[in-house]
Order: C-alpha cells, then structure tokens, then sequence
C-alpha cells in the first residue's frame, strides 16, 4: 500500500513542436560570459557584512555542530554552516577567494538551470529561444550582485540550486514513474530550507507543478501524495528551526501593513525591472512618490505584458512564471520591514527565475511570425541590448563600490596580523561601514554596499582574516569626513575632540581612513603613547623638538615617519608640513595638517608629551626618474608663517625647513 502510495504515476508525454536549438546554445554562452565578465574580477574581495560572524562562530563549533544548535547566530542554516566549515578544515583556514568563486558557480548553474526549467514547462517551437534569453537575463539581473558577492553560508545562489534541483527531480519523477527521482525531490525538500528560510516553498512549487500539469492536460488530477510528502518534509524542518536555539533577531520587529504595502511596491520593481527605471523621470519631473510612480509604471508594464502573453495563447507559462515569484517573494513579504527589504536587493535573486522567464516569454511573443516580423526583431534585439548594458552598468557600478572598500579591510588585516605588540590596542578611525552611490536607475531601494555589520565588531573582522583576536577599537571622528562622489557611512561609534583625545591616549597604533574619490585608503596615522623620540633632529620654533625621522619608499608611496617631542605649552595653531622637492628644488607633491593626519594637534598636549606623526605622499604620475628631497616644518595656520627652525646644532636651516633624506628614484 505505501509502495503504491510513492510511486509516481507517469505522466501524459507532449509533443514538442520541432525548433533550432542555437538560440538557446547562444544565449548559454553569452549568460556565461556575461557571469564571468561582471564577477570574476570580486574574488579579491574581502570578507564583509556578518561573514565575519560566521567565521568566528564556526572556529569554536565542529562541522556536526552547525546541524545542533545556532546559538548566538541569527538564523538556523545547517547546511551552509556545515560547508563553510568543511572548506575551512579543507584549506586549513578561511580564504574568501575560494568562498565567493564557489557563488559565482552556483550563479553559473543556476543560470543554465533556469533554461533547462523553461524547456521543461514550455513544449513551443519557442522554447529554445525564450530559455536562451531566461538565461542571458538572469545573468545579468541587476538586483542578484549582492547575492553572489557576499558569501554568508553561501544563502541565496545555493538555496536557488537546491529549490531548481528539486522542482527539476519531482518533474523527472513523474515523467518516468521512477521513486528514487521523487526521493530526491523530497530530500531536495529538507535541504533547500536547511540552507536558506525560503526553500520551505519547495513543497508549494510542487503543488504548483501538479496543477499546470493538470491544466496542460499531461494528468487527469493532480497526484497529491508527491507535494504532500514534500510539504510535510518542509514542516519538519520547520519544527526544527523553531526548536534549535538562535538569536532572533527579527522578534521584536512588529510588521504593519503599512511595511507590507511598501515591499509589495518594491517587489513590483523587481517584476517590471526592464521598465521601472522610467519610475525615476516620473518622480522628479511630475512630483509623484516613489512608491506611486513604481505603482503606475508597474500598471501599465503589466497589461501589456498579460495582455501580450494571453492573445499569444501563453497563459499557462504566464501563470508559471508568475506563480514563481509570488511563491518565492512570501517569506519576506510579511516577516520583515520595508527598511530591510529597500537594503536587500538579494531578496529578488530566488523570485527572478519567475521574473526572467516572464520578460522571457513576452520578449519572444513580441517577434512571433507575422507583418513586420524583421523590423519587430530588430527593434527586439535592440531593446534586449539596452536592457543589457543598464544592467550590467547597474551591477559594475556596485562592484566598483565593493572595490572602493576593498584596499582599506585588506590593509586592516594586515595590520593586525604584523603589529609588533599584540597586546596593544589599535584605533581605527572612519572605517567604511557602507558604500551607496549618488545617483541609480531603480527609485526604490538604497542600492548601497555593506562591509561590516551592525551587530559585528572590528575584533570580528581581524579574527577572520587572522584567526586570534587582539585589542581594537574603530570609531568614527566627522570633523575629518569630506565629499566625493558617493554616499558613505563610517562604521563605530562616533567621537569628538574630547572623546578622540581620551582613546589616542590609550592605544598604540592608530590609523586614520581617507576617502578619495577613486579610492578609499587606510593609512598609518602614528600614536601618542610608548613613543620615543629618538636623537635630536631640529628644535622647532620654542615649542617643539623633531628628533628621530624615517623615510621609507616604494613604488607608489612615500612612508614619512617623525617623532615629535612637545617642549613647552603649544598655544598656536600649528601645522606639520612634508614636502617633497624635486632636483630643481621645486615641491613635487606634500602632506600638510596636524599631527596624526589631523587628529592630535600640539595645543591638545601638555610639555613633555611625544607623539610619533605619519604621512604618505602618494607618487605623481608624472614624476621621473631622478633625486628628490623630503623636507618638514611647522607653520602656523593663521598666519602662515613658519616656526623658526634650527637644526641640533641651533644653526638655523634655510627656509626653516628640515631636510629629513634624499630619495634617488
């Protein structure tokens, strides 16, 4: 009775109308380039957002552990957990590179899978070509970068693998009556959402697949038992994940209607994305709301879009498609707020395959056999081009952002990692929290790039690159934040003169974030504590003392280091300025402020006080081969006059200016 209870009745066979299968060959080779163009180029990323928390997690958990228990984690994801544990026991240590190339992958398959999943719903002399476009479309979808950058448990690129998997295994089923295809669905059914939350709609596609099958007459009624098990399988995972012990961090977050009306406008931007950048004119130029003009837009986009597909006789796919999306953007709709949803574009990337296979479908429509078939595709293909290029102009423009960020987590690292005294804690001024830019195509959403959690901490972040922990702090100083091109926030609390003053005094090396347009640094910015000074070097005017100075160069940058002793009261504005001289005796390029890159001005210190100042001076492109001059001095900021400057020797030196070393580049 249970024997015949599981065994898949066999479906109806179809007919599949004879086509060329090239479309789809192009169109595979073409989302596979497209994949490797825009995300190859991330494996240099860092780790950022709460990978860090996961990595620390798993460093004191086993790779059994992550199936027991999530305490102190924010989600119950078993699966990830366990793989990102056993590439960590693999490689002997956590390599991002490795972590994120395994996303890009996934996002590979998923994209070949997505056409193979149109081949199995649509039996048209069309599929070919509407499962070449799927494929190139969710290459290239704008809203997926997040997902497949960010590395996590690996969440959303292999819980899509796994819901694909699954609906692909149930329909092999119950295409050739074979039970250990329908084991594999239904183990697919505990898999999916032991990776992310939303795999527990692998039962309800299942549903879903019974009654198109029903109503594409491949079955006289739907077979229940299949997508029964399937949802039974789905609630004992769920019985599960409310059991394990983690940290909800969604508990106390009540969702209104109000919250749900607003992300049902943003998952109809993720539906109408080939149109919803025309929200944008309709905002600004005619003083409609962002969430309305998405609304009208999306009216509009829709009408033509059903109405298309139901004159064509595609309904049925139409409703697949549709049916995807609304299963798949469930989870979200009601369980967190609008503020989440507008910060987690990610959220679209398992709702998409519905979404690309729907623009999929009408784009196709558009060019079927007829009057003006030539001039129909040309304007097709035209319009599929562009839809390309602002697409992956949206993805590169967030990529750039990830890159922007990347040099600073990097030099963090390291820092941490060759400080010579690991009980000595580090200051880290104005790192990167996120990154946003100026202007984007898509009005609802803040389309920016996230590096470190809210709820992680530095101390995390050098622990994953590093595998210890050490003394840090990072804070956030504004006095010092400037303008560029993008939007940026600074990660830590955030301090003022007094407070900066006060955690100068109590760390070791300190190192200051500078935001350029082009590029984001992290720079040495010296210390104020255990600084010894070193032989004399020059008395400046009769407050200051210059002893010991280093001058290290590369390539690229030139590393001043002075060490400062304050003789008497500092009642002056003063600043420190490093010029670099050419063989002509011309200035190259200098580094003018405070000590500490602006953050420890002399007057702040009392007679006695050391403080080791650093500046880089970056090369000038244009800079020859040949000799050059450090020089340093002390001028004061109102005046502009420089302090007296004699050498050990109280000669006074020629423009009161320290002539420190001679670089021969």
């Amino acid at each position: 009775m249970l024997r015949k209870l599981i065994t898949p009745p066999v479906l109806r066979s179809i007919d599949y109308e004879e086509a060329p299968p090239w479309p789809l060959y192009v169109g595979l080779s073409l989302a596979g380039l497209l994949i490797l163009t825009l995300y190859l180029n991330t494996l240099s990323l860092p780790f950022f957002q709460d990978d860090v928390i996961h990595l620390r997690w798993l460093s004191y958990h086993s790779v059994i552990d992550p199936w027991l228990t999530a305490e102190n984690l924010p989600n119950y994801r078993p699966f990830g957990e366990f793989l990102l544990k056993l590439w960590s026991v693999i490689l002997g240590h956590n390599v991002p590179s490795i972590l994120r190339l395994q996303n890009i992958l996934t996002h590979l398959l998923n994209t070949w899978l997505i056409a193979v999943l149109v081949l199995r719903l649509d039996h048209t002399r069309r599929r070919y070509t509407v499962a070449g476009i799927a494929a190139v479309l969710f290459a290239a979808f704008p809203f997926a970068y997040q997902a497949v950058i960010w590395i996590n448990v690996f969440f959303y690129p292999l819980g899509l693998l796994l819901l694909i998997l699954c609906v692909l295994s149930y329909q092999q089923a119950r295409t050739g009556g074979k039970r250990l295809w329908l084991w594999v669905a239904w183990g697919l059914c505990f898999l999916a959402p032991a990776e992310i939350e939303w795999g527990l709609m692998s039962g309800a596609l299942l549903f879903g697949l019974e009654f198109l099958w029903k109503w594409q007459k491949r079955s006289s009624r739907p077979w229940l038992p299949g997508p029964g098990i399937g949802l039974c399988v789905n609630l004992l995972f769920l019985s599960i994940y409310l059991a394990v012990p983690k940290f909800d961090y969604l508990a106390e977050k009540k969702i209104g209607f109000e919250s749900i009306l607003q992300n049902s406008t943003y998952y109809l931007q993720g539906l109408i994305y080939p149109t919803a950048p025309l929200a944008v004119p309709l905002s600004y130029q005619f003083g409609l709301n962002d969430l309305n003009a998405i609304r009208l837009v999306a009216l509009v986009t829709l009408t033509v879009v059903v109405t298309v597909l139901v004159v064509r006789r595609r309904a049925l796919l139409m409703l697949a498609c549709l049916g995807w999306f609304f299963l798949l953007i469930i989870p979200t709709w009601f369980t967190v707020g609008f503020d989440y949803v507008i910060n987690s574009p990610r959220i679209l990337y398992p709702a998409a395959v519905g979404i690309v296979m729907l623009w999929a479908a009408f784009l196709v429509e558009t060019i079927k056999a007829g009057r003006w078939q030539k001039g129909r595709l040309a304007i097709m293909l035209g319009l599929l081009g562009l839809l390309l290029a602002q697409n992956t102009s949206v993805v590169l423009t967030e990529i750039q952002l990830y890159h922007l960020a990347e040099e600073p987590v990097h030099t963090l690292a390291r820092a941490a990692a060759h400080s010579p005294d690991q009980d000595e804690a580090l200051l880290f001024v104005n790192l990167p929290a996120w990154l946003a830019p100026r202007h984007h195509a898509y009005i609802l959403g803040n389309h920016g790039v996230q590096f470190i959690a809210g709820y992680a901490g530095i101390k995390d972040v050098i622990f994953a690159y590093n595998g210890f922990d050490r003394p840090a702090e990072a804070v956030g100083f504004t006095n010092l934040a400037n303008e560029t091109p993008y939007y940026y926030g600074i990660f830590g609390r955030k301090v003022a003169w007094e407070q900066l003053n006060a955690l100068l005094s109590q760390s070791g090396e300190v190192y200051l974030t500078r935001y350029e347009s082009e590029r984001i640094q992290l720079l040495p910015a010296g210390r104020v504590t255990n600084v010894a000074v070193g032989e004399l070097t020059a008395h400046v005017g009769s407050q200051l003392e210059l002893g010991s100075t280093e001058v290290l160069t590369d390539r690229d940058t030139i590393s001043v280091k002075l060490n400062w002793r304050i003789k008497q009261l500092v009642d002056q504005d003063l600043s420190v300025f490093v010029h670099l001289y050419g063989a002509d005796g011309q200035l190259v390029t200098q580094s003018d402020g405070y000590p500490l890159l602006g953050m420890a001005p002399f007057g702040n210190y009392q007679p006695g006080q050391t403080l080791q100042d650093r500046h880089t001076l970056a090369w000038p492109p244009a800079a020859q081969a040949g000799t050059y001059r450090v020089g340093v001095g002390v001028y004061d900021r109102g005046s502009g006059q420089r302090l007296t400057t004699l050498d050990a020797h109280a000669n006074r030196l020629p423009d009161d200016t320290v002539l420190i070393t001679t670089i021969h580049r």
